[in-house]
């Protein structure tokens, strides 16, 4: 584009007049030329992207109360390994400097710096390396090979392809060790598989995750997280033996933190403080669709029968 662009100025310059095609003047035209020109370069993710947190403030950042799964349709599994969730789970030796997954590190206060790497002999664009925050990054492989067999070992962050489709970036991720969702502990299986849409708009990173996950998830999870063109500085992870302490003095190193069915007091918290049963906190998908339709239908007939923008109005004061 670069040429293109500085040829039509020596023209111009040269020229002391505009070109014109019959009587119209082209300069709108190579003003829209050279607008137009880098469609790919307008979409490439490239760069160094700044997290921001316009949604899901507390899910990514401070962390969601114990007990809120709404949103979740969770399998019977699935509501197991939630209930079973103890906090203290992580003051364990053994995951203090364990790295969060792809699938939850993306999401977290994470920010991002993409670069491409290419074969050195024939510069065709092998990868797209996407590096995060604690030593983190992921390889999405662009050169068509195929993803490894079932029983090849998992990684925290998986094995990842990508192909273009018209502006979004498709990554399909595999091979990902198990691990949370959320960090209050909704869970996520190791036979996990995330698709990734990455869109770019301008200044603007979006990343649309569709994780299936038939393990503890009845339904695929969809969660979306976005960045802004930025410098950052990614610190190298430096979590070693040196680091790891007893961060809860008193604590049976031999057990891991845990409650069994139906004894996690501390779900109590989300449901008693926003009035939430717990039912619904960990509602499968056949319990919590029906239950929206059927509210809806008694409050349906509760309204009056007004004309119909009446009506339009008083259902949405009602939702």
């Amino acid at each position: 584009m670069g040429h293109q662009v500085g040829y039509h100025r020596v023209m111009l310059g040269l020229s002391g007049s505009v070109p014109t095609i019959g009587k119209c003047p082209m300069l709108p035209l190579l003003v829209l030329m050279a607008t137009a020109l880098p469609v790919f370069g307008q979409t490439d993710i490239i760069g160094e992207w700044g997290n921001r947190f316009h949604e899901d403030l507390w899910e990514r950042r401070s962390g969601l109360q114990i007990g809120d799964f709404t949103g979740f349709a969770m399998t019977e599994a699935g509501r197991r390994m939630a209930e079973s969730w103890n906090p203290s789970w992580f003051s364990l030796r053994e995951n203090e400097c364990r790295p969060h997954t792809s699938i939850y590190g993306l999401r977290g206060p994470a920010d991002l710096r993409i670069s491409k790497e290419f074969d050195p002999l024939s510069q065709r664009l092998l990868a797209y390396r996407i590096q995060w925050n604690f030593g983190s990054f992921q390889e999405v492989w662009m050169d068509g090979r195929p993803h490894p067999p079932e029983y090849a070992p998992h990684t925290w962050e998986g094995f990842a392809t990508g192909e273009w489709v018209d502006n979004m970036l498709k990554v399909t991720v595999t091979h990902i060790k198990a691990g949370y969702l959320q960090r209050n502990g909704a869970p996520h299986s190791d036979q996990a598989v995330t698709t990734e849409y990455w869109v770019r708009h301008g200044d603007t990173l979006l990343l649309m995750s569709v994780i299936d996950d038939p393990i503890y998830y009845e339904e695929p999870v969809v969660k979306t997280t976005n960045w802004e063109a930025q410098e950052v500085n990614i610190s190298p992870f430096t979590c070693g033996p040196a680091q790891v302490a007893d961060e809860t003095p008193g604590q049976i190193t031999e057990t891991v933190p845990h409650f069994l069915p139906g004894k996690n007091n501390q779900i109590q918290e989300f449901t008693s403080q926003r009035h939430v049963p717990l039912e619904a906190a960990l509602e499968d998908a056949k319990q919590s669709i029906p239950s929206t339709s059927s509210r809806w239908s008694r409050r349906k007939k509760q309204l009056p029968n007004l004309p119909c923008s009446a009506n339009t109005r008083l259902r949405r004061k009602a939702d």
